[in-house]
């Protein structure tokens, strides 16, 4: 909703978010997963940190 107001200067009512959601299908939801887990894990790290996360405790 902000990124609506802030980009669009559009500000969706409730019911207008509720619909957006419910029209989200099982299908929408399987493809943006293979789509996400096809590339290429990444990893930002922000703050003190002694050392980076081998890249098996990172999955």
């Amino acid at each position: 909703m902000a990124k609506a107001e802030l980009l669009y200067d559009e500000l969706p009512s409730i019911d207008e978010v509720i619909r957006r959601v419910d029209d989200v299908t099982l299908d929408d939801v399987q493809t943006l997963a293979r789509q996400l887990f096809s590339q290429r894990q990444t990893l930002a790290v922000v703050g003190p940190f002694d050392a980076v996360p081998s890249r098996s405790s990172a999955s």
